[in-house]
């Protein structure tokens, strides 16, 4: 009875996300891998497209059925969300995680969650990655249990494959894995003086991964030049030029700016954690701390006043401002965690998930094209720097206080789903009722047919196919619809 009250939550959110997962319809490329187009990349193994093997497979698997799909995407987001709460050892890990993750960026959202052939690397890296933690995430703390060293022949055998598959989704994730294992090897070879086998079994498998992922022709093609769509910037001007350009107008909106309700979720946690800490630390460390929080509530501020100019006259000049402001944040982040974790006891840890993301977003700054989707596992590791924090606090866990606020995190997170529902299940109907109208006026000898928008296109990527585009191609080629007739969208008020 006490295992099945552990679990509840759990199978609650697996039924609520299997529900919505259902209702993500299939767009942008979701066409081409789940037609004839996908199985010609398979048949040539993926030559000369990308190394991230796994996420060409799954996404061919995911396109052709929406149960495998939607199975698959609601445990692997479980996965993620059972791996930070894991990692937390806090009773208020799950309802703020589920609540952060609720209100992810739409931007991120709808490339890395919503469509599939973005899930199929984004999402799917994440969790991969999140079971590397769990596992790796013990020999952090101040004291290791006994029988984290006694590794069992499975995990051994496991792990390998584990690294490897994680290394063929995402190259920055792939980049990431390489680094991270290396240095967990390192720091347990320091640190304890023992090696926990199946860590270094992982590390090879990750570097057996790389070798395989980046020795498709494709990079090749992308390091000389000749692959004009993707690219990677060279010599210390392009380099500079390239990673300003990714980091305002990707990374820092999409990742800092919009993630409004994150920001305000770690301010509060880092200043929970600095009121429970503060008598204990050193003159320093309180103006360090005190300091970091001040300049992260300064950003947020400033970036709620300056908002209303970002359209006027000077709107470009605010928008730089707000870039610089952004790197600020994220350095008062780095900062202010670090001196918390210090007299937390939990600097390791805070090190780690600190050192996880910056190593994730740095390769994104040197190549194009890159997008929301691309910034999911960062979002993901700044819900659990959260989480490791709010652990910091002294905060009692059967008190009416954290009581009402696991109730009130709960609750938000519900009334995020609701209206992820209302939105989605508007769009499923759309899509449905769409293709069923184009069918029938095909059997009618139609050649141009209207085709309804979604209401919410914002959260669907490459959602309506525009006349004559590739899309319009792949979108006939996918569902089976003649090749002369031409599709024209119209407003979804207009129907």
């Amino acid at each position: 009875m006490e295992r099945l009250k552990k679990y509840t939550p759990y199978l609650v959110i697996l039924c609520m996300l299997l529900g919505l997962c259902w209702l993500f319809p299939y767009t942008g490329d979701d066409w081409a891998w789940g037609s004839s187009i996908g199985i010609e990349r398979l048949n040539t193994w993926f030559y000369n497209y990308n190394g991230r093997y796994l996420g060409n497979i799954m996404a061919l698997i995911m396109t052709r059925s929406n149960l495998v799909k939607t199975v698959l995407m609601a445990v692997l987001l479980g996965i993620c969300i059972w791996g930070i709460v894991k990692v937390g050892r806090n009773r208020l890990a799950l309802p703020l995680t589920c609540f952060l993750l609720v209100f992810v960026p739409r931007l991120i959202f709808r490339q890395a969650v919503v469509w599939t052939a973005g899930f199929s690397n984004y999402v799917v890296s994440a969790a991969l990655v999140m079971l590397y933690v769990v596992e790796a995430y013990p020999y952090l703390h101040e004291t290791v249990n006994e029988d984290k060293w006694k590794i069992s022949p499975v995990k051994i055998v496991a792990f390998p494959v584990l690294g490897f598959l994680s290394s063929l989704l995402m190259e920055n994730m792939t980049i990431y894995g390489v680094v991270v294992s290396l240095v967990m090897v390192g720091y347990c070879l320091i640190r304890w003086k023992k090696l926990p086998l199946h860590l270094l079994t992982y590390s090879a498998g990750t570097i057996g991964g790389a070798i395989y992922m980046f020795s498709n022709l494709a990079y090749h093609s992308i390091q000389t030049g000749e692959d004009t769509y993707r690219t990677m910037a060279s010599g210390t001007g392009g380099l500079l030029s390239r990673a300003w350009e990714n980091y305002s107008t990707v990374i820092a909106p999409q990742l800092v700016q919009d993630s409004f309700v994150l920001n305000l979720a770690l301010i509060a946690v880092l200043m929970l954690a600095f009121g429970s800490l503060r008598k204990e630390m050193n003159g320093a460390c309180r103006m360090l701390c005190a300091g970091s929080i001040g300049l992260m509530l300064l950003y947020v501020s400033a970036s709620l006043l300056t908002g209303q100019y970002l359209t006027s006259a000077h709107g470009e000049i605010m928008q730089r401002w707000e870039v610089l402001g952004t790197i600020v944040f994220l350095a008062a982040l780095l900062v202010g965690s670090t001196v918390i974790s210090v007299y937390g006891k939990r600097f390791w840890e805070t090190l780690f998930v600190n050192c996880s993301w910056l190593c994730m977003l740095l390769p994104l700054l040197f190549v194009t094209p890159i997008g929301g989707r691309c910034l999911f596992s960062i979002y993901l590791f700044e819900i659990l720097l959260a989480v490791e924090l709010i652990g910091q606090c002294d905060l009692k866990e059967d008190s009416e206080g954290q009581r009402n606020l696991r109730r009130g995190l709960a609750l938000a997170a519900l009334g995020g789903m609701a209206f992820y529902y209302v939105i989605f299940l508007a769009n499923y109907k759309t899509d449905r009722s769409r293709l069923a109208y184009i069918r029938r006026q095909v059997e009618k000898g139609q050649t141009e047919i209207r085709i309804r928008q979604y209401p919410y296109e914002d959260y669907l990527w490459c959602a309506t196919p525009q006349t004559g585009s590739v899309w319009e191609t792949r979108y006939k080629l996918y569902y089976h619809l003649p090749e002369e007739i031409s599709l024209l969208p119209v407003a979804y008020s207009e129907e």
